[in-house]
């Protein structure tokens, strides 16, 4: 599969790591705002001359998010298929331009790859579930491009709760109803954003900090009549993955994965495909499964784009319910 790059900042660089860890996969061309000087890479000025020359199977649009949908149009107009990074559009009235696409548009959602975070919603399927708690906490530069509106639609809200967002409705469906709380800092700056899915019988909370002092740390909690399952990610001086149940004593590990996989990776090395850090690694399990998917042309892509539709929606209705502080039905 030739691939290309529309947006090639740190990670894309990430991406093209694990890609080359992928013996079917070759990058052909990147095109960025800000010239390229890598010897590795062909760099367009033009995305539609790189469309063009480069004739590319897939294109991943790592751009900011107010221009994932001008980038993913002018890929549907070349017939070239798209791995997106999230989220797919800011707007909810964005939606429609999606509609009747035809290539293959598929949401990098990562978390939903993660072999121990599809692990704790496996040990709950057999369980009636009473409550979820997602909590996700970052410590991003507060000066960054990511927090300018203009650029990228900013914020907690859609950098963070949308992942947490889209894996609650991967597997719990469609919400009845909605409350959230968006806390601000300096010049509308989103800092932290407290949202709860409510469902017929249990309610998904989610919390996102922007600006943690903690650094990095991802808890989730699925709390059932029999058990709760957490998992738990830091990323301080070590990446420590574990997964628990908690007991009559206290919790109980049931899986730990230390770094995974391709964390500084030498990317001028490739790998085995198949080597089992990698096979631990969401983003690169992630992308072996899109590639896979494109290659057999299956309709994954349709449903996952229905969920990052609802994803969208959700986010949209989030801000409504915090500005009004009123419930809102979905």
């Amino acid at each position: 599969l030739k691939i290309v790059f529309i947006g090639y900042g740190r990670r894309a660089k990430t991406i093209e790591g694990f890609l080359k860890m992928i013996p079917f996969a070759k990058v052909v061309g990147v095109s960025d705002v800000l010239t390229i000087e890598d010897a590795d890479v062909t760099y367009y000025e033009s995305i539609e001359e790189m469309l063009s020359i480069a004739k590319p199977d897939l294109a991943i649009v790592t751009s900011p998010p107010s221009h994932h949908l001008k980038h993913i149009l002018i890929c549907n107009e070349y017939n070239v298929s798209v791995i997106c990074e999230k989220p797919l559009v800011v707007e909810t009235n964005e939606l429609d331009s999606l509609v009747n696409l035809k290539i293959k548009l598929y949401p990098a959602y990562q978390l939903n790859f993660n072999p121990l975070i599809q692990k704790a919603f496996d040990l709950s399927k057999d369980s009636t579930v009473t409550s979820v708690n997602l909590s996700q906490r970052v410590n991003n530069n507060v000066n960054g491009w990511k927090n300018d509106k203009s650029i990228a639609g900013g914020g907690t809200l859609l950098d963070n709760s949308s992942h947490l967002i889209n894996l609650a409705v991967s597997y719990f469906g469609k919400p009845v109803s909605l409350f959230s709380r968006v806390t601000f800092i300096e010049n509308d700056l989103e800092k932290q954003a407290d949202l709860c899915l409510i469902y017929d019988s249990f309610q998904v909370n989610i919390h996102s900090d922007w600006l943690s002092p903690v650094g990095k740390e991802n808890q989730f909690t699925i709390s059932t009549k029999e058990k709760d399952i957490r998992y738990l990610e830091t990323n301080q001086k070590t990446e420590l993955y574990t997964l628990s149940t908690k007991t009559e004593n206290g919790w109980s590990t049931l899986s730990r994965i230390d770094n995974f996989a391709a964390k500084g990776l030498d990317r001028d090395i490739k790998s085995d495909p198949y080597n089992q850090k990698a096979m631990n690694d969401p983003t690169y399990l992630m992308l072996l499964y899109y590639l896979e998917d494109h290659i057999h042309d299956s309709k994954l892509s349709i449903e996952l784009l229905e969920r990052a539709k609802l994803t969208t929606k959700i986010i949209n209705s989030a801000y409504e319910s915090s500005k009004s502080q009123k419930v809102i039905t979905l």
